[in-house]
């Protein structure tokens, strides 16, 4: 799949006469393409296009681009595409408007008929969702399958939960299979039965990196963890668990800070707040460092203790993402393009 989503250039001057070839020219590279897979370099497309709104440049072909909450909802009409936010999106979370109704979001993507395209939040956020359901594969996405995700932010709105009555819940994603996601963080609580993650409910042959969940995990069962519930032969790596309270089943096993149970695979190079309270049988216990470091929270806002511990670059690209300032996030890591 043609998987390089992200913006190489723009023209912004909305009302003016421009030579769109020429600027793709101009870059260096080809092909290159516009919004929804305009060829421009070499296909003489809009030789003379009066601007109406920013034409962004893309190295990927059919890229669907998301400005609103309409947009958003109509990925769940082509769930092989290639998508990428413009903004962040509020979300009019109301029953009735686009993608809710009355137990809230509808999760794009199920076991049956998965998210399968890419989807690049662009470093942008999507607020406001929250869902209250009985199905099983309950989040943003309900399940994805040969997926990406990437620089992605969901915030769920306050008082409210990402819920479940069945299994399979996640803030990204409730179901993950031979998919990636990087980059990305959900904040605020996620309550289900089996599989519950901050990030995702349930991942096979998969990764998800570089990524964070702060708010409260509940599981009425087990499988529960800060980042993911349950992990089969896939990685977890360089993910932080902030702030959470996670908790499943007294009498069940595998609950845990980061990963709720390890069948096969990794989990390394994660962190995890010390003060995080767990309640549940621990699997392979709290301070199991193929699970996750924990710390103080002291030592969550020194620098020092990532770079030596585990080994992270701080940075400003999708490659070292992470960064830590003692006047933003309350100390706490966070990414390099979040407006804090």
């Amino acid at each position: 799949m043609d998987d390089n989503l992200d913006v190489i250039d723009s023209v912004s001057k909305p009302g003016e006469n421009y030579n769109i070839t020429d600027i793709a020219n101009g870059l260096g590279i080809s092909p290159i393409y516009a919004a929804n897979g305009v060829a421009v370099a070499g296909n003489l497309a809009y030789e003379n296009y009066s601007l109406t709104k920013n034409v962004y440049f893309y190295l990927s072909s059919d890229v669907q681009e998301i400005t609103d909450q309409a947009d958003l909802n109509a990925v769940r009409d082509n769930l092989g595409g290639k998508y990428i936010l413009l903004n962040d999106i509020e979300l009019n979370a109301t029953d009735g408007a686009a993608g809710f109704d009355a137990e809230g979001w509808q999760p794009i993507g199920d076991f049956d008929n998965s998210f399968t395209g890419i989807f690049n939040g662009n470093n942008h956020k999507i607020t406001n969702i929250w869902a209250d359901r009985a199905t099983r594969f309950v989040g943003f996405f309900g399940a994805i399958k040969n997926a990406q995700i990437k620089n992605l932010g969901i915030e769920i709105e306050e008082g409210k939960e990402i819920k479940s009555n069945n299994e399979y819940v996640g803030g990204i994603t409730g179901y993950m299979r031979d998919s990636a996601i990087a980059n990305s963080y959900s904040i605020g609580d996620i309550s289900g039965t089996y599989n519950v993650g901050g990030i995702a409910g349930d991942v096979y042959y998969s990764n998800i990196t570089s990524s964070y969940s702060s708010g409260n995990i509940y599981g009425n069962n087990n499988f529960v963890g800060g980042i993911a519930g349950y992990i089969d032969d896939s990685s977890i790596t360089n993910n932080a668990a902030i702030n959470l309270f996670v908790t499943g089943n007294p009498s069940e096993n595998f609950v845990n800070r980061i990963v709720g149970q390890i069948t096969s695979g990794t989990a390394t190079n994660n962190f995890a707040l010390d003060e995080m309270e767990v309640k549940g049988a621990v699997y392979g216990g709290a301070e199991d460092d193929s699970n996750g470091i924990s710390k103080t929270i002291n030592d969550f806002k020194d620098k020092s203790t990532y770079e030596t511990d585990l080994g992270w670059d701080f940075g400003n690209d999708d490659t070292h993402p992470w960064e830590i300032n003692p006047d933003k996030n309350n100390g706490l890591p966070y990414f390099y393009w979040q407006n804090l």
